[in-house]
């Protein structure tokens, strides 16, 4: 088996001041995904709406779960505000919450996200209050079980509003998203960092993947990896412990893979294009597989 190693360094992710610093991570804080396993080819349209209690927020947000750790309540969620929806109280999340804006508008303090927007809200920090002119859906992540404390419950050591990080996708710039590597046919690829942690190596960036390159080899991380399917079509193969699976997303298609997984593989690639939201919660080392069948690999043990 011949095979390669690309380092994705944190330089290649840093766009006008982008380093964001870090939320404090616990001891056990799960980088490889083995509490949420294998979530994948999953399209938004096929899931169910329900309740999303944020308690002592309003009542009136729905969500569709795309995946939830089972061990520490970490969350994926489609978020749907309705029109006029408001929450008056400034508080705080025991997580850290990314919320990325699909369609309509929501307002976090003096915030205003719309179409595209990114906002970072790392754990007990201040904010508020939350509210929405014409309704918004959103996709919004949390790194343990969400929750919503009011601010007369703060206690020192809260955070300031100032530690927000406010970006939106039209305002910055595409760059090439492979600073080092030693494959002779790397996929076309640009990003947009929206978020890049100087400490742990977390990222949360968009990327730009141009169809009619030669076919893709297999690749793994060493952590776990999501991503949602802005635009575009991208086929995608899992090597499974069940067999190879290969499937085709389309916009609104989600995914979460942990560590280990060897994905792409020569049926991967886009015919057109495909942009993506991704994530990961740490940096982010790839290494390729030059071989036209699953690689034979040493599955990752489920455990903390």
């Amino acid at each position: 088996m011949s095979r390669w190693t690309l380092w994705i360094l944190s330089i290649a992710f840093v766009s006008n001041g982008g380093m964001i610093p870090s939320s404090p991570r616990s001891a056990n804080f799960d980088t490889r995904g083995a509490g949420r396993g294998f979530v994948g080819f999953l399209q938004q349209d096929d899931l169910p709406w329900q309740p999303f209690d944020l308690r002592p927020m309003p009542p009136g947000l729905r969500a569709k779960i795309l995946s939830r750790d089972a061990q520490s309540g970490a969350l994926s969620a489609l978020v749907y505000y309705p029109p006029g929806w408001a929450s008056r109280e400034r508080g705080y999340h025991h997580a850290t919450e990314e919320i990325f804006v699909l369609e309509g508008d929501l307002t976090l303090g003096e915030r205003r996200l719309t179409r595209r927007s990114y906002l970072y809200v790392p754990s007990r920090t201040l904010h508020g209050p939350r509210q929405t002119e014409n309704g918004c859906l959103a996709l919004q992540f949390y790194d343990q079980a969400p929750d919503f404390l009011p601010e007369s419950t703060s206690r020192e050591g809260m955070k300031g509003e100032a530690l927000l990080e406010h970006k939106n996708f039209y305002d910055e710039p595409w760059s090439h998203g492979l600073l080092r590597h030693k494959s002779p046919t790397p996929p076309p690829l640009l990003i947009k960092i929206l978020r890049l942690d100087p400490q742990t190596g977390a990222r949360t960036w968009i990327a730009g993947i141009l169809g009619g390159h030669p076919a893709r080899p297999w690749e793994t991380h060493p952590t776990w990896e999501e991503g949602y399917l802005l635009e575009g079509e991208s086929t995608v193969g899992e090597c499974l412990p069940e067999g190879l699976k290969v499937g085709t997303y389309r916009p609104g298609g989600y995914f979460f893979r942990p560590a280990g997984i060897p994905h792409g593989g020569p049926q991967g690639g886009t015919k057109t294009y495909a942009i993506w939201l991704f994530r990961a919660p740490a940096r982010l080392d790839v290494q390729y597989y030059d071989q036209p069948h699953c690689p034979q690999l040493e599955r990752p043990t489920r455990g903390p």
